[in-house]
């Protein structure tokens, strides 16, 4: 299987966000929104002030318009997150809702908040809330998951900055009760990964999850100088309230598709993570060895990997980059850094279709490849008045 993974360069008069890591994004089907990263050569005053310091951490919210390609940095206004280096982020429909992360000094600041705001393409404003909760807070961490399933936020794993945890959390957005689901064992991160018990993964951070038949698969992820096997994959089985293990089987070779690339994927940590139907696909991260420039495909249904072979030469190699994939497919990726030993970061977006786009996308691509350097007031008119769908010109920002 060939796909073409692509720079989508910002238009030339655009300001845009620094280079980064560790931030999150979303996606709709018109915009791309990063919240927070981290770069620690932004600011080269004094390293003794404290407010310098915190500047590392960008308290942030940029929204990337896919069709004018144009960045714009949000008023975010309201009780707003501040730790936003490994934190997570969930957009269902207009509402991101936020937890945790960490601030600076990495280890010492973090946050077991949840935050929510209204996103809305046309405004350059957003107003943030911090929700009231009860019962089992979740105590504050970063480089965990989350997850929103109905009513209910689910926090997985993480760290303080010195113990890693395969705590599962439950929030009922409804009450604002937390309740720890499972609590696991402290003081077992040198555990070898042979020997884990199944119903107690050992503790790890920047892994990614993914949910299905009711379970949640907890995709990789490691500990400051470990990453976890893709080879079998912890999971939580929410009606047993216990973690087991799923057995992945390798990729073959495909003669058709002319890929040569067999096995399991390497390990790794810091990687991103999504599910577009019934398949997850993993892109990039690192391990001891190497930073990751790879794409995997995992068939959730089978269990079966497939490496994915991009239809050029030089792939992207990042970690502590930031994914998300359009309802119609096209996955996005942002930032992250680039070499093995963490000095340099990247604000490119790329993106890669992980299916044929329908005909729909097509012609809109064409229009967009056009007419992005059009800003005129009236271009969605006109856009409707030749008989584009307004599904589609509803997706330039004001």
């Amino acid at each position: 299987m060939s796909l073409r993974l692509e720079l989508v360069p910002p238009a030339v008069d655009t300001a845009s966000p620094h280079p980064r890591s560790g931030h999150k994004v979303v996606v709709d089907q018109g915009n791309l929104y990063a919240l927070g990263g981290y770069n620690p050569d932004v600011v080269d005053s004094d390293l003794e002030d404290p407010r310098e310091i915190e500047k590392r951490i960008f308290v942030q919210m940029w929204r990337f318009n896919f069709f004018s390609r144009r960045w714009k940095e949000l008023n975010m206004t309201g009780d707003f997150p501040r730790c936003l280096a490994s934190h997570t982020a969930t957009l269902h429909g207009h509402t991101l809702l936020t937890f945790g992360g960490s601030g600076i000094p990495f280890g010492i600041v973090s946050s077991c908040d949840v935050h929510k705001c209204h996103v809305d393409p046309n405004s350059d404003t957003v107003k943030w809330t911090r929700l009231e909760v009860t019962g089992d807070v979740p105590e504050s961490k970063y480089g965990h998951c989350q997850l929103l399933l109905g009513k209910h936020f689910y926090l997985v794993g993480g760290t303080t900055g010195f113990i890693y945890n395969t705590d599962v959390h439950r929030l009922d957005l409804e009450t604002g009760t937390w309740q720890c689901i499972f609590d696991s064992p402290r003081g077992e991160d040198n555990v070898n990964e042979d020997e884990q018990d199944i119903h107690n993964p050992i503790g790890r951070y920047r892994h990614e999850v993914a949910f299905h038949n009711n379970k949640i698969l907890m995709i990789g992820g490691g500990q400051a100088s470990r990453a976890f096997s893709l080879e079998k994959i912890p999971c939580f089985n929410l009606e047993l309230s216990q973690w087991e293990q799923l057995q992945t089987s390798p990729a073959v070779f495909d003669r058709e598709q002319k890929v040569p690339v067999t096995g399991i994927p390497p390990a790794r940590r810091c990687h991103s993570c999504v599910k577009f139907k019934n398949n997850v696909f993993v892109y990039g991260g690192r391990n001891v060895e190497e930073v990751l420039g790879d794409l995997w495909r995992l068939h959730l249904d089978t269990l079966q990997w497939t490496c994915i072979v991009f239809a050029h030469a030089s792939p992207l190699k990042c970690f502590f980059h930031a994914a998300d994939v359009t309802e119609s497919g096209c996955m996005y990726i942002l930032g992250g850094v680039t070499n093995d030993n963490e000095e340099v970061r990247t604000n490119a977006v790329h993106r890669v279709w992980l299916v044929v786009p329908v005909l729909q996308e097509l012609a809109w691509s064409v229009i967009s490849q056009r007419l992005h350097h059009d800003r005129s007031s009236d271009l969605p008119c006109r856009l409707l008045h030749a008989g584009v769908p307004r599904e589609f010109t509803q997706r330039l920002t004001s």
